[in-house]
């Protein structure tokens, strides 16, 4: 019965905790798209935060000091997310340069206004009534004008006399496998969108030291015993998936780092997120609710030389093995729901805690692969994951040392007579 309370408790507060985070992850955001070139944002309220979609001007092979000089440049309509196509003359790369335009109508003219771009390619530079407001790394036409970058920007602007504001957006690309504006920039009364930013970025720290802490308490306790394998395993991927968290989302790992290049910056993130389904493939394996094939470690095995990709390929590689490790999510995914349903059924301590936790992790994989792609999602299930996973250790690890002093006890004391035996 106390272990039964233990468990109510613990877990519901974990998952109260869980859905606060997804809560605080998904941004009530409103998206208000431009109509060829044109966005009325004369429904924006005081507290709202919008993103731009839409049909935008866009001009290629064009900064917008060109631009400038020739009204007349070619133009067309795109979509925006956009997302450039392979070019021949870079060899199939999405790679060049180009400027995205639009205008906003119906903004307040006495008040400041705030725009936020997560990223766009490797390098862009924000004009607002042709004033420029925030940029990331250094456009340029080509490799050697150029200066790649990675970072969440934001900045303020002020509309003109008649409430409208013209927003250009040049970007530039010539090493990452994405190229174009492929996020949809942010815009809201200033204040709101900081606060919005200061909000996210301060819930992914949290997040971080909430993971790391688990991940090293389960790293000691591994330490401590050195016979619960599956023990290791969730404390390493706990650590991994911190460290995923300082690295996707609003990037908080580049506030500390600011010079980090972006090439090590982009192999590391890839490298955590493919490492962590070896990992807890591991995990699950050793904790013997099944039969343990080696066929399975092999496969293992390899998953883990495949998410080491990023470190000695190029950048198109394991990029494209991106959409080949979704599919291997839902495939071992699959296996880790049968190795817990198994667990439940010869009724293994901890299985139906620990199947609750991986279910989560699972189902926030898909959405973030699938659907909405949102990475701080993964990082909130794994919190949960390894909280619940921590909680039946700490259960598991109070019944061993019970277990323990009861057989201390019987050894000592004996059972017939109640007093101490001659031994001690």
């Amino acid at each position: 019965m106390k272990l039964f309370k233990f468990y109510y408790i613990s877990i519901t507060l974990i998952l109260i905790i869980g859905f606060f985070g997804l809560a605080v992850s998904f941004e009530n955001i409103r998206e208000i798209n431009s109509d060829y070139g044109i966005a009325d944002l004369a429904s924006l309220s005081d507290e709202e935060v919008v993103e731009l979609g839409g049909m935008w001007e866009y001009y290629e092979d064009s900064l917008y000091e060109d631009i400038l000089q020739n009204p007349d440049a070619e133009k067309q309509y795109v979509k925006v997310p956009n997302e450039w196509d392979p070019k021949e003359e870079y060899k199939g790369n999405p790679y060049g340069y180009g400027t995205y335009v639009t205008y906003l109508e119906g903004l307040d003219p006495n008040k400041y206004y705030g725009i936020f771009l997560q990223d766009a390619s490797l390098s862009f530079r924000i004009y607002v009534n042709d004033i420029e407001t925030i940029s990331m790394g250094e456009v340029g036409r080509t490799k050697e004008e150029y200066t790649p970058e990675l970072q969440s920007k934001w900045g303020a602007f002020k509309p003109d006399d008649k409430g409208n504001a013209k927003i250009v957006i040049e970007v530039a690309n010539f090493d990452n496998f994405r190229g174009g504006l492929w996020l949809k920039p942010r815009v809201g009364e200033f204040q709101v969108l900081k606060n919005m930013a200061v909000t996210r970025s301060a819930f992914e720290t949290a997040l971080f030291n909430s993971m790391l802490l688990m991940g090293l308490f389960l790293l000691g306790l591994y330490a401590k015993t050195l016979n619960e394998k599956s023990t290791l395993f969730m404390g390493v991927l706990s650590l991994l998936m911190a460290l995923r968290v300082l690295f996707t989302g609003y990037r908080v790992v580049i506030t500390a780092l600011p010079y980090m290049p972006w090439a090590f910056y982009n192999r590391f993130e890839y490298t955590v997120g493919y490492l962590a389904l070896p990992i807890a493939c591991y995990m699950t394996y050793h904790l013997n609710y099944v039969k343990q094939y080696k066929t399975m470690k092999y496969l293992f095995n390899l998953l883990i030389v495949l998410a080491l990709m990023p470190v000695f390929t190029t950048s198109q590689l394991y990029g494209n093995y991106l959409e080949v490790f979704k599919y291997m999510v839902i495939l071992f995914g699959i296996y880790l729901l049968y190795v817990f349903i198994v667990g439940i059924y010869r009724k293994k301590p901890g299985a139906i805690p620990n199947t609750i936790g991986y279910g989560f992790l699972i189902i926030a994989a898909v959405l973030e692969l699938f659907v909405v792609k949102v990475p701080v999602i993964v990082g909130v299930a794994t919190f949960v994951t390894v909280a619940i996973f921590t909680a039946v250790q700490i259960v598991t690890y109070s019944t061993y040392k019970e277990q323990k002093e009861n057989l201390e006890s019987e050894m000592v004391i004996d059972k017939l007579t109640s007093v101490y035996n001659r031994m001690y």
